[in-house]
C-alpha cells in the first residue's frame, strides 16, 4: 500500500503540477506582475480609472528566468505533497477508486484546503493588506483540519450526530472568524485582486479535481 500511495501521489501530483504551472503562467502570473506595477509605484491606482498595460510590458517586470523557474519548481512539489496526501486519504478509504469518483475525492480536497481557507482569507496580491503571518497561518490550518474531519464526518458517517458534527466542525472556523487587519489599504485595484481571486480559486479547482481523477489511474498495477 505505501508503494502505491507513493507512486500514484508524485505521479499525480507531477502531471497535475504541470498543468497548474501552464495555467498559471497565462492567466495568474500576468496578473501578479501587474500588480507589482501598482504596489512600486509605476502605476498610480485612481478613481478615474487606469492606463491599459500590454502584457508585453507586464512580462518585462518579471525580472528574471530564476524568478518564474522557482515559481514552476514551487507549485510541481507543492501539488506532489497534495497528491501524496490525498493519495494517503483514498487508499486508507478504499482501495480501489474510478477516475470519477478520484473527481469526487478532489473536489472535497479543494474544498477543504483551498475553498474554505479562501472564505476567510483570499489568495492576496503583491502590496495588499494582511494581519500578522502566525494568525493567518493559525486560522488556515485550523480551517483546513476541522473542513477534513467536517466532511469526512459528512460523507462518511450515516447517524444524525455525526452530519450536525460536520456541519459545526465546517462553520466553526468561520463562526471565530480569520484575522484581519485594522484597516484594508494598499496600492492595488480592488477589480484586479477580485481578478486574481477568482483565477486562483478556479486553477486551484482545476489542480485538485486533476490531482484526483489521476491517482486511481497510477494506481493501478
Amino acid at each position: 500500500m505505501l508503494m502505491n500511495i507513493i507512486r500514484s501521489g508524485v505521479f499525480a501530483g507531477l502531471v497535475a503540477g504541470i498543468v497548474t504551472v501552464i495555467l498559471q503562467l497565462l492567466f495568474a502570473v500576468p496578473i501578479i506582475a501587474k500588480s507589482e506595477l501598482f504596489e512600486t509605484g509605476q502605476i498610480v491606482f485612481a478613481n478615474n480609472g487606469v492606463p491599459f498595460v500590454k502584457v508585453s510590458d507586464i512580462v518585462a517586470q518579471m525580472r528574471s528566468i530564476p524568478v518564474i523557474a522557482n515559481t514552476v519548481v514551487a507549485t510541481i512539489l507543492t501539488c506532489i505533497g497534495f497528491g501524496l496526501i490525498l493519495s494517503a486519504g483514498i487508499q486508507l478509504r478504499n482501495t480501489n477508486i474510478t477516475v470519477k469518483q478520484g473527481a469526487v475525492w478532489g473536489i472535497f480536497a479543494f474544498m477543504a484546503f483551498i475553498l474554505a481557507p479562501s472564505s476567510g482569507l483570499p489568495p492576496e496580491l503583491p502590496g495588499s493588506g494582511a494581519d500578522t503571518v502566525y494568525g493567518r497561518q493559525g486560522w488556515w490550518f485550523l480551517t483546513v483540519l476541522l473542513t477534513i474531519f467536517g466532511l469526512w464526518n459528512l460523507a462518511f458517517k450515516e447517524k444524525l450526530i455525526n452530519i450536525f458534527i460536520g456541519v459545526f466542525l465546517i462553520a466553526f472556523p468561520h463562526i471565530i472568524g480569520s484575522p484581519h487587519p485594522e484597516a484594508y489599504i494598499g496600492p492595488v485595484p480592488p477589480e484586479l485582486s477580485a481578478h486574481f481571486v477568482s483565477i486562483s480559486l478556479s486553477i486551484s479547482m482545476i489542480m485538485w479535481i486533476l490531482i484526483g481523477m489521476l491517482i486511481p489511474v497510477f494506481s493501478k498495477d
